[in-house]
């Protein structure tokens, strides 16, 4: 087996206060939790905030009760330890006039093969946010090392 990428896409409406934030779940496969990606798009300006849990425990940001807010990047989190297949989730809020969203990407070495195909999840992932993987595409070339 390899590490495998589970994405996830965050659509957070408009006036979505940090009080009742969107609560999204991410379903993944069980196994080794290397690291997480979020890509936020430029835009958000200050007006929305994410968060990630694991069993309703805050894992990232590492702070309780905080929200990462940024506009226009991509933060990595190391994890690198074992996750279950289920409780993981995001929580996002947006106090903007406008919708916005993020994107996640989950790198896991699998205990087990999933009975879903992430493959399928990755692609589709793909079609719908084409700029996040064109960005992430960017930012991993040898070019952006230099």
């Amino acid at each position: 087996m390899h590490y495998q990428y589970w994405p996830l896409t965050v659509n957070v409406p408009a006036s979505t206060g940090s009080g009742s934030p969107v609560t999204v779940n991410w379903p993944i496969v069980q196994g080794h939790l290397k690291r997480i990606e979020i890509q936020i798009p430029a835009g958000h300006h200050g007006n929305t905030g994410i968060k990630i849990r694991y069993h309703q425990q805050q894992i990232y940001p590492w702070a309780n009760n905080y929200f990462l807010v940024e506009s226009g990047g991509l933060r990595t989190s190391e994890w690198d330890d074992e996750i279950m297949g289920t409780g993981l989730d995001v929580q996002a809020y947006n106090t903007d006039i406008v919708s916005h969203r993020f994107f996640l990407l989950a790198e896991i070495w699998p205990s087990v093969e999933p009975l879903g195909s992430w493959i399928d999840q990755s692609a589709q992932a793909r079609n719908s946010a084409p700029e996040y993987w064109e960005r992430i595409a960017v930012l991993r070339s040898p070019a952006a090392a230099a």
